[in-house]
């Protein structure tokens, strides 16, 4: 029978400036171990600098690269500085997203140190 356990799925940690898949919280991988199934609930992006910064995100399969077959958050995407009023941009283009065995997230910042990723998920032992 299945285990559900509601957990941190991303720890808060930067987007890279080259593309690099995040670390799970779960397992301290980057990919979903085998056994599990990964549902991402709220995926956030806070940009902690004073000026907009582009993302790109990837939802890569297993086996699968970071490809233009695989985009779902486009380069053009500008993530507004952080106020008060507006702490975070959610990417919910991955709210929902159910992850299998082998499978990962990508980003990529527009500049080093600007962007800090985290979100919540459910964790499935299968």
């Amino acid at each position: 029978m299945p285990v559900f356990n509601i957990s941190p799925m991303f720890q808060p940690q930067y987007v890279a400036n080259a593309a690099a898949a995040l670390t799970f919280a779960s397992a301290g991988g980057t990919t979903v171990p085998a056994g599990y199934q990964y549902r991402v609930d709220v995926l956030r992006v806070t940009n902690i600098t004073a000026a907009p910064v582009s993302l790109k995100a990837w939802r890569v399969p297993s086996g699968s690269t970071d490809d233009n077959q695989h985009i779902v958050v486009p380069v053009t995407v500008l993530v507004p500085v952080a106020t008060q009023t507006f702490p975070q941009f959610d990417v919910t283009a991955l709210w929902g997203a159910v992850l299998s065995a082998g499978d990962a997230i990508w980003m990529v910042a527009g500049a080093a140190s600007s962007l800090v990723v985290y979100g919540d998920g459910l964790v499935v032992q299968i």
